[in-house]
């Protein structure tokens, strides 16, 4: 009797644990209402940090961008093709329209050594890309790719 009330316990408690493991907060996934956060850092050498970000398929991101150079960047995401079509769009924005601070969509612009925060929902499994459109930025690799997974 004892013994198998001990096993029982030994199971309850083994389940909870998977479903523990199973949520969304234990896995680290992140939704709309509690977001994954990812630090990622501009560099003077036209560098994203971390230059690979993985996402599950449906996951919400919030990224918290700090310009760690003297010149403004911005954190464009998109997939490859949108990348060029908001770099030829991107030089008919005034930039002093175009640093924010925060920002829910696509992009944020940062002001030299400033910071921001852009939250992004991943729908589709496709490969995106963070780029930096300024001025040569981009064509000098100032780019991060993130992978969206099933």
């Amino acid at each position: 009797m004892v013994g198998s009330l001990i096993l029982r316990t030994a199971l309850v408690l083994a389940a909870a644990g998977l479903l523990g493991a199973c949520s969304p907060a234990a896995t680290g996934v992140g939704t709309s209402a509690s977001p994954r956060t990812v630090e990622l850092t501009m560099t003077d050498q036209l560098t994203f940090e971390p230059a690979r970000i993985q996402v599950r398929r449906g996951e919400t991101i919030r990224f918290v961008v700090r310009n760690a150079s003297k010149v403004g960047h911005e954190a464009y995401v998109g997939t490859e093709e949108e990348q060029q079509v908001h770099a030829q769009k991107h030089g008919l924005v005034p930039i002093d329209r175009q640093w924010t601070t925060s920002h829910m969509g696509y992009g944020i612009h940062v002001a030299p050594l400033g910071s921001g925060v852009l939250v992004v929902k991943f729908d589709q499994p496709y490969q995106y890309v963070i780029g930096c459109h300024y001025p040569g930025h981009y064509a000098a690799g100032m780019r991060a790719v993130i992978e969206v997974a099933e």
